[in-house]
């Protein structure tokens, strides 16, 4: 006698089983994907903390190139991420004044998302032809990610990663 197979041997995934690897998949690309904006988040805020160490090392280059003092003045009080301008500050007064040479402007969009703001209520400071400055400490954030830049009075600039 012949036997009968009662029912053909299916091959595949149930669907049960696909929901499941679907499921799997979709939390691992979630966390991948927190991990990834993280990341660039805090490349972003490395780029900016690297942007305005070279700003600031400009200026100091520039008052000891020159003889004379560099200032850099912001268009909003305590906010470097804002607009801000390099100039030869003839009078001294670490204030943009009428007839004073900017050398640079540096606008927003060079610190993309980032914040830049200072420990004191400044929009200004200077380099005087001897490299020295006032001291400041400047704190820059993108998202989850924070460093600080110190500038000393001698114009030596320490980054910490807060």
């Amino acid at each position: 006698m012949l036997k009968q197979n009662s029912a053909p041997k299916s091959r595949g995934f149930t669907l049960v089983e696909l929901m499941v690897t679907l499921s799997i998949a979709a939390i691992l690309a979630t966390l991948a994907l927190v991990s990834f904006k993280t990341s660039v988040d805090k490349k972003g805020q490395e780029s900016s903390v690297d942007k305005f160490i070279a700003y600031m090392n400009f200026a100091r280059t520039e008052s000891i190139k020159r003889g004379t003092t560099v200032s850099l003045n912001t268009t909003v009080t305590n906010r470097w991420d804002e607009k801000f301008h390099i100039y030869l500050d003839a009078n001294t007064d670490s204030q943009y004044n009428d007839g004073e040479t900017i050398i640079r402007t540096v606008h927003p969009d060079e610190f993309s998302s980032a914040t830049i703001t200072t420990n004191n209520d400044t929009s200004n400071f200077s380099f005087k032809p001897n490299g020295k400055t006032t001291a400041t400490v400047f704190t820059v954030t993108q998202g989850g990610s924070a460093s600080t830049i110190t500038l000393n009075n001698y114009g030596k600039i320490f980054v910490t990663t807060i």
